[in-house]
C-alpha cells in the first residue's frame, strides 16, 4: 500500500506541484491550504508523513507542528517543514522545538526531496 502524505501549503500551485511529483513516485496525497485545515486533515486521514510550508498566514508551520505534536492521536506522524528561504540555524532550532523531524529548502531537486521523504516514512 502506498504511503499517504499530507501536503500543507497556502499556495495552490505549490500544493499541485508536490501532488504531481509525489504521485509520480507512487505516493497518495491529500492537501490542506492552511494550518487549521492541516490539523483537520491529519485527524481525518492519519497520513504517514506531513510536508508543510513554514510561512503561512494565521497558523504558520511551526505553530501547526506544535499543535500536531500536542495531539496524542496524530503526534506520531513525522512532520517535514519546508521554506522558500534559506533555512537559518535559528529556523532549524525553532522547527525542532516545535516537533518537526526535518527542514527542507523549497526548490531542491526531486531526488534529494525523495531521499528526505523516504528517510522519514516508516514503511518505505
Amino acid at each position: 500500500m502506498a504511503s499517504l502524505i499530507l501536503i500543507v501549503d497556502d499556495e495552490l500551485l505549490n500544493r499541485e506541484l508536490l501532488e504531481t511529483m509525489l504521485g509520480a513516485y507512487g505516493y497518495t496525497t491529500v492537501t490542506a491550504s492552511n494550518g487549521l485545515k492541516a490539523l483537520e486533515q491529519a485527524q481525518k486521514h492519519q497520513p504517514d508523513l506531513i510536508l508543510m510550508d513554514i510561512r503561512m498566514p494565521k497558523l504558520d508551520g511551526y505553530e501547526t507542528t506544535a499543535n500536531l505534536k500536542a495531539d496524542t492521536t496524530v503526534q506520531h506522524i513525522p512532520v517535514v517543514l519546508f521554506s522558500g528561504l534559506k533555512t537559518s540555524p535559528e529556523e532549524r532550532r525553532h522547527a525542532t522545538e516545535a516537533g518537526a523531524v526535518d527542514v527542507l529548502q523549497r526548490g531542491m531537486d526531486m531526488e534529494s526531496l525523495m531521499q528526505h521523504i523516504r528517510k522519514h516514512l516508516p514503511n518505505d
